[in-house]
Formats: C-alpha cells, structure tokens, sequence
C-alpha cells in the first residue's frame, strides 16, 4: 500500500532522514521505533506532506505521492494523527468530532456512518464535556476518534502512548489493534514504548540517526545490537 524509496528530508539546511525505505503492505500494523531525534516523526510527516522531501520518491497505492500536499493526502486515503492528543481544548468532545466531520463533508447524524461509536463509547458518555477537560488518554482517544471521521485505509499514528499512565496504554494499543482488525485500517505506528510496538505490530523497523538500521518481526527484533539501547524489550 506504502512504500518510500530512500527518502531524504529534513527541516531547511538540516537533513534528518538519509536515505529510508520502507514498505506497508495493506492491512498491516509496521511499528517505527527508536530514541527521540532519530527522525521517526519526521518520516511521517515527509509521507504525508508537511515536510518537503529533498530526494527519494514516496508512493501510496502504487502512485507517487511525493510532496503531495497534505490536504490531497487526506482527500485520498491517508490521515495523520498527531502526537499528544491534538484536539480542540476550549470545544466540547461533540463539537470536536462535528468540526473533524464537517472538514471531511462526512455526516455523523446517523449512527451507522459514524465508525467511532463501537470504539470509543466514553466519548458518547463525555459528548458535552470540554475536551480540556478529559483525562489524557480520553484526548488520546478524541483525537484518534477525529482522525477516524475521514474514513483513512492509511493511518499514520505519531506515538499514541505518549505520557499516558501503563493501563491507559494497554487501552489505547487495543484500540489500534481494533483500528486495524475491525476497521480494515492499515497503520504506520511511530513508538517509543518498545513493548507495546512489539504487541501490535505485524513488522518493525528501528530507525537511528534518520536511517533504518533494522527491519523484521517483532521476534526476529528481540534480543538485536541495534536495539539492546531501547527501553522495555
């Protein structure tokens, strides 16, 4: 479904990502994962187009897609939820998902158009709560809920754990897990929780230094030199 080849990007005169290749094949999970600054956020963002890429080509469905703005990205598939629970703090839960919903032309009046129901019923039991004030992880799960409003088949998630408590995390990796499963959505997960990349994730690339220095099987990743460094594994 995605694959980029030997990709260079980076933010004006520094280059952050050297040459990677990767592939997605549909209905994967593939989890990026090594320290911060290795470029793991900075590859989704040249995929979906917010960071301009130097060289190397980036292809989704058998297209090229390189520097395609994110607006068409979005139109065509690929959505891109951020790190931290980007959403709208001063509007309630119901007003988020109505702002998401009318930038995609997408009707959530009627229950079965709407896939976030099933998933996420806490976000029916907040409807009116300001989304300031959820807990951080119900944010987690506003701001995926949001993403989901434009029906991707590509999911680019930018470290969905990020400073939630270890059983919210468990929470959150079985809703990307349900995501992929019962949605059909393929997804790019960019991690630091090792272990949980590992749970969810059909294949793993390690990335340090804005280059992949390990691709393969959660299994085959255990125990590896390139990896001994990361937490948790």
């Amino acid at each position: 479904m995605l694959s980029t080849e030997a990709v260079c990007a980076g933010y004006g005169s520094k280059q952050v990502l050297r040459g990677i290749s990767v592939t997605v094949r549909a209905q994967e999970i593939v989890a990026f994962i090594g320290h911060n600054g290795a470029g793991k956020s900075t590859l989704l963002k040249a995929i979906f187009g917010v960071v301009p890429v130097s060289s190397g080509a980036i292809f989704f469905k058998g297209q090229e897609i390189t520097n395609r703005p994110a607006h068409r990205n979005l139109r065509n598939g690929i959505a891109y939820c951020l790190q931290g629970g980007q959403v709208f703090g001063e509007l309630t839960v119901e007003d988020n998902l109505k702002l998401a919903a009318e930038a995609m032309d997408v009707a959530t009046s009627r229950q079965g158009d709407d896939p976030t129901r099933a998933l996420f019923p806490v976000l029916q039991e907040r409807g009116r709560t300001p989304a300031n004030a959820l807990s951080g992880g119900e944010r987690q799960m506003l701001a995926l809920a949001m993403t989901l409003l434009s029906r991707p088949q590509l999911c680019l998630l930018d470290e969905p754990s990020a400073g939630l408590a270890p059983i919210i995390v468990e929470r959150i990796g079985e809703l990307v897990r349900r995501i992929n499963r019962d949605l059909g959505v393929t997804i790019l997960l960019v991690e630091q929780n090792v272990g949980l990349a590992a749970r969810l994730a059909h294949r793993v690339y390690v990335q340090a230094n804005g280059q992949v220095v390990f691709e393969g099987t959660p299994a085959e990743l255990h125990g590896r030199d390139a990896v001994k460094m990361l937490r948790g594994f």
